[in-house]
């Protein structure tokens, strides 16, 4: 059986958009772990790329942060698997209050 180009196209292009968004997620880290970018401007106006991205991943790109301690301060807030695109701006606010105390 022969195999359609058009057939690769489109997964080509999933794996494409699914690379560019996680070199983009990496860069994002990079720099809140730098300090060059505020992660609390970040989750007030979080970019379509890390919609998906799970609250307490974000967190870990923090310095002094790991998984536990990451767990420790969401789930205080909200339920550790939430993803970031789905938090209300009430959740997010207390978010954002919270880590501005701690850090």
């Amino acid at each position: 059986m022969e195999v359609l180009v058009s057939d690769l196209s489109q997964p080509m292009r999933a794996l494409a958009i699914a690379n560019d968004t996680r070199i983009k997620r990496a860069n994002l880290k990079r720099e809140i772990r730098e300090r060059r970018v505020d992660i609390c401007d970040v989750l007030a106006d979080p970019p379509d790329y890390i919609a998906a991205m799970v609250v307490t991943d974000l967190l870990r790109a923090l310095p002094r942060v790991g998984q536990q301690r990451a767990e420790v301060i969401v789930r205080q807030i909200c339920r550790p698997t939430l993803e970031i695109g789905r938090m209300g701006a009430y959740t997010r606010g207390r978010l954002i209050n919270r880590i501005t105390e701690m850090f």
